[in-house]
């Protein structure tokens, strides 16, 4: 399962979760050829159902106690299930109330009992996958996890 934060400011509400230029780098370093494929392959789901609005000139909104509410609702869904879940950036892993993530690193949750990792958001506002070595990290990371969980 891939976590994101919300919808995207232009998402329609047939749309898949994580869709758009999210969903499109999210397939590439998983090595996946769409979204579609990717939804095929993870199970993708937001925090929030509902675009939050703008946060300033770069960013969105991310209502932290909204967030944290609806993180615990899916935790408990996930409670026992042995799952893996990646969350994608500081702001869901501070939902889950893991802000104490390193990219790329699997923890096993201990009160919910799946297991956990970051990587950072792959919005166009993070500079992290601005560094080649960042990006060959995520294709490593992505891309085995997408080829254990092929159906």
């Amino acid at each position: 399962m891939i976590i994101g934060q919300a919808p995207s400011s232009f998402q329609v509400e047939a749309a898949l979760p994580l869709h758009g230029r999210c969903g499109e780098v999210l397939s590439y370093l998983a090595g996946l050829v769409s979204v579609e494929k990717l939804a095929e392959v993870f199970e993708l789901r937001n925090v929030l159902d509902e675009y939050p609005g703008k946060a300033g000139k770069k960013g969105d909104k991310f209502p932290i106690a909204l967030a944290r509410e609806r993180a615990s609702m899916i935790a408990q869904e996930l409670a026992g299930s042995n799952r893996r879940v990646v969350l994608l950036g500081r702001g869901v892993c501070r939902a889950f109330d893991r802000g104490d993530l390193e990219p790329f690193a699997w923890q096993r949750e201990s009160f919910w009992g799946f297991w956990v990792a970051m990587i950072p958001h792959p919005s166009g506002v993070n500079l992290f996958w601005n560094s080649t070595a960042n990006c060959a990290e995520g294709c490593r990371f992505l891309g085995a996890l997408a080829r254990d969980s092929m159906p």
